[in-house]
């Protein structure tokens, strides 16, 4: 029915991580790694509604290669994050989903919509750098359909906690299949450098809705 992870510690999955039935439910204490290096290391790809992390996870990546994170918060399945490395070596992410997302009206321009359902949180050593993926289906509360010139329209946006605002990242969206509107995803251009706290927020947002 599921696993609630409460060894005061790390539980590590050092093959792959088979997600079919059950959630499995972590805590900042007691948190999941996944230290396969693998990119195809979960099965299903990004886990499925009826089974996924439920709270954070944390995955090696080596240089070069990207991770769906199959997690989720409660009953519900968040897994449209991917994280595309850049750092030599072998490093240490983790991403953690959250519904709703209460400050999607605490934007800067040229923003005019943010997110109202969801956003994650990655976590890794300060000054580590990855690209963010973000993807949307028609479910989600923002989609290209949505805006007003489609896939050019949509951005990653990360939260500022300085200023308490979403600000836009450049960002390439992309409709799955080719064209499509309502399934895609968009994809920040450049890395993205975890600051001194040790996590960021992201979520997708539009310059025109």
């Amino acid at each position: 029915n599921g696993l609630v992870i409460n060894t005061n510690g790390q539980v590590e999955a050092g093959g792959s991580l088979l997600l079919t039935s059950g959630i499995i439910t972590t805590t900042n204490t007691n948190i999941l790694t996944i230290s396969n290096t693998e990119s195809i290391c979960v099965d299903p790809l990004g886990g499925t509604a009826n089974s996924f992390v439920n709270g954070p996870l944390k995955k090696q990546i080596v240089q070069g290669d990207g991770f769906k994170f199959p997690i989720g918060k409660g009953n519900i399945l968040g897994n449209k994050l991917s994280t595309l490395s850049s750092q030599t070596g072998t490093q240490v992410w983790t991403a953690e989903y959250f519904t709703p997302n209460l400050t999607y009206t605490q934007r800067a321009t040229p923003l005019t919509y943010v997110n109202s359902q969801e956003y994650w949180r990655v976590s890794s050593t300060n000054g580590n750098s990855a690209r963010i993926r973000i993807a949307w289906d028609p479910n989600s509360d923002l989609t290209a359909l949505m805006t007003e010139n489609g896939l050019e329209d949509m951005r990653v946006a990360q939260f500022n906690t300085s200023s308490n605002l979403w600000e836009e990242k450049t960002s390439s969206a992309t409709g799955v299949p080719t064209g499509a509107l309502n399934n895609g995803y968009v994809t920040s251009d450049d890395q993205i450098s975890i600051p001194t706290a040790g996590f960021a927020d992201f979520t997708t947002a539009s310059v025109n809705i």
